[in-house]
């Protein structure tokens, strides 16, 4: 089978690290690449991001809502939120504050989360929608989604999990 990296693309980071790893080593050998440089990776990524904010929202708070510590994917999710300067968020940290997804982490005043960069399959990313025995996702995010108050960057239903639970060999 096929990878899909459309719902949660992985391994960005090790690029970028790689990268600034080997222009330190043999900078000499990267000079002489003709493939972008690791530093516009981040800003263009983040701009993206900032772009989906729903209409009207001028300043969007970004968050990558990731499963947390102990997803094998960690490192990559702490590293992409460090250096694009946007929320880490785990599904127990935001809460619904109306029709809004709020985040306080403690040293400031809340922020509403207007676009998420979701890390979390789609099973698992609203436990009112979806899996009730998530604990991993934000219960309420899809009515929340639906208001159009946020924005995925990754949409629920681009991803591998989905195109196999269509299969002719899977019933309903």
């Amino acid at each position: 089978m096929l990878e899909d990296n459309v719902r949660k693309p992985s391994g960005v980071s090790y690029v970028i690290e790689n990268r600034r790893i080997m222009t330190r080593l043999m900078p000499e050998l990267i000079r002489g690449c003709a493939s972008a440089a690791s530093r516009t990776t981040r800003p263009i990524f983040s701009a993206s991001l900032r772009e989906l904010a729903p209409c009207g929202v001028t300043d969007p708070t970004v968050a990558l809502l990731t499963p947390g510590p102990f997803n094998s994917a960690f490192f990559e999710h702490v590293f992409l939120s460090q250096q694009m300067g946007i929320e880490l968020v785990e599904g127990r940290d935001p809460r619904m504050h109306g029709p809004q997804v709020v985040h306080e982490d403690g040293s400031r005043a809340a922020a509403e989360l207007t676009v998420l960069y979701r890390r979390i399959d789609d099973d698992f990313l609203d436990p009112v929608a979806f899996r009730p025995d998530s604990l991993l996702g934000v219960a309420g995010l899809t009515a929340v989604l639906r208001a159009g108050n946020a924005t995925l960057a990754n949409a629920i239903g681009t991803g591998s999990p989905t195109t196999r639970a269509c299969s002719p060999t899977r019933r309903r």
